[in-house]
């Protein structure tokens, strides 16, 4: 009998450590995804590509939303197919949710009442595809981005720096924030 006593005070004695060891963390970092699809989550308005993001939606932000203590990092993967025949650059503009701005306003009210977060993001004629790391090159006003996603919701403007039909298709766009959460 001593014998399986003591054969199983390990294991047990280790699985309280974990179990106390879990509940005692009190602060991660935890990375947050949201994939937006051109037609489903970004509408072309004749001037700019517009959606309203909404990040609380997401798992990440459910189970961690009301401790976050900081937004660490925000970046983005970007699929398009430039089919214009010449290269384009694109400007990206946010803003909070609650601003007057959405799909229906002029380019002019968004560059006068938005904030510029991407400034010049390449768009060569032809498939392009931005990576996560290259994504930081073109970041601008990122305290400003940061404390907008750390709402959990705004809304987001793109658009060619030149001209309005740009014959290019957004395949995919995944938002990825990194944020630091715990009690």
């Amino acid at each position: 009998m001593i014998k399986i006593y003591n054969m199983l005070r390990f294991p047990l004695v280790l699985c309280a450590l974990l179990l106390i060891t879990g509940c005692l963390v009190l602060s991660g970092t935890f990375v947050l995804t949201v994939m937006l699809i051109e037609n489903e989550d970004l509408v072309w308005n004749g001037e700019f590509y517009y959606d309203e993001v909404d990040l609380t939606a997401e798992d990440v932000w459910q189970d961690h939303g009301d401790d976050i203590k900081n937004i660490d990092l925000v970046g983005f993967e970007l699929w398009a197919h430039n089919l214009s025949g010449s290269d384009n650059t694109y400007d990206v503009y946010i803003t909070q949710l609650l601003t007057k701005l959405d799909d229906s306003s002029t380019r002019e009210e968004v560059e006068s009442d938005a904030t510029p977060v991407l400034l010049d993001l390449p768009l060569p004629n032809g498939a392009s595809y931005i990576s996560y790391s290259q994504s930081f090159t073109y970041l601008t006003n990122t305290d400003f981005l940061k404390d907008v996603v750390k709402t959990g919701k705004f809304k987001l403007f793109a658009y060619p720096e030149t001209g309005t039909n740009t014959n290019i298709h957004i395949d995919s766009m995944r938002v990825i924030v990194t944020l630091t959460a715990g009690k």
